[in-house]
């Protein structure tokens, strides 16, 4: 009779071995690759409301919808879910979905363009979206002719994760009632402010100029504003270790309706060399 050969305890841990090898090689290659198709799906998300966006202004007379409102000097302040909703409802004919959030007390789909398929807070309640907007281009009024080179001027970017935190907002559990403060604060802020805050018309950065404040975080030793915070792996308060979601870099989406993705840093060079100014 032929005899049989089982495996050797050694042969088994051999095998064992080389399978704890090839998953340790495969499987931050398999997170890699899921990480660049979740960005790939991002990119076209913001390529779909550029496009959208752009439809909208033939439509109304080269005017950007609005994100913000102003109180009664025209200093642009007023932040509300109710804001953000009108914002996204007047681009609903364009793009065919509804607005992110609930509404009418049921939650919006999350897949859809609204939302970052890999941002952490997607799934929150209440979030609105995942893509803050250039607070020149939609929180004061302006049109797409004001715009000096629109394939260079950022339109939105990718919002911080951990938005409650950032914004120092907590999210209530229950569904507040209309009046309440909740729907009001600055968790509902779509818009990046790169704007000189003490509104002095005088100074180079006022709002009614279109003219960018150094960031902070790149030129702490100037006159600047921390108004990049709330982009994406740029928070301090989440901690030395707070980095972007897609690696070294943004999304950003331009005026001209291309997106494209680039560190923080190219977008910000300095005061004359900029993709935030709209002058």
């Amino acid at each position: 009779m032929p005899v049989r050969r089982a495996f050797t305890l050694i042969e088994l841990l051999v095998v064992i071995a080389i399978i704890a090898i090839l998953a340790a090689i495969l499987f931050p290659v398999f997170a890699q690759a899921k990480r660049a198709a979740k960005k790939t799906v991002s990119i076209s998300n913001k390529n779909q409301i550029g496009k959208a966006v752009l439809i909208y202004l033939t439509d109304y007379d080269d005017a950007y919808p609005r994100t913000m409102e102003t109180d009664s000097t025209g200093f642009p302040l007023t932040i509300s879910w109710f804001t953000i909703g009108n914002y996204q409802k007047s681009l609903e004919p364009y793009i065919g979905q509804k607005r992110g959030g609930t509404e009418s007390g049921q939650i919006n789909g999350r897949d859809k363009i609204w939302y970052d398929p890999e941002d952490p807070d997607k799934h929150e309640k209440y979030m609105w979206g995942s893509y803050l907007d250039n607070g020149y281009i939609t929180g004061v009024f302006r049109t797409q002719t004001g715009i000096e080179n629109s394939s260079e001027t950022i339109y939105s970017t990718l919002r911080e994760k951990q938005w409650s935190t950032v914004t120092g907002v907590s999210v209530p559990i229950a569904e507040p009632p209309s009046n309440d403060p909740f729907w009001s604060s600055i968790y509902f802020d779509l818009c990046l402010d790169p704007w000189e805050l003490n509104d002095n018309p005088a100074h180079f950065a006022h709002w009614t100029k279109g003219r960018t404040m150094p960031p902070c975080s790149l030129f702490p030793t100037e006159e600047c504003s921390t108004w990049d915070a709330n982009i994406d792996g740029r928070s301090p308060s989440l901690g030395v270790k707070n980095e972007p979601r897609y690696g070294k870099g943004q999304i950003y989406l331009f005026t001209d309706g291309h997106a494209k993705f680039m560190p923080f840093e190219q977008t910000y060079r300095s005061q004359l060399e900029n993709m935030w100014d709209v002058h």
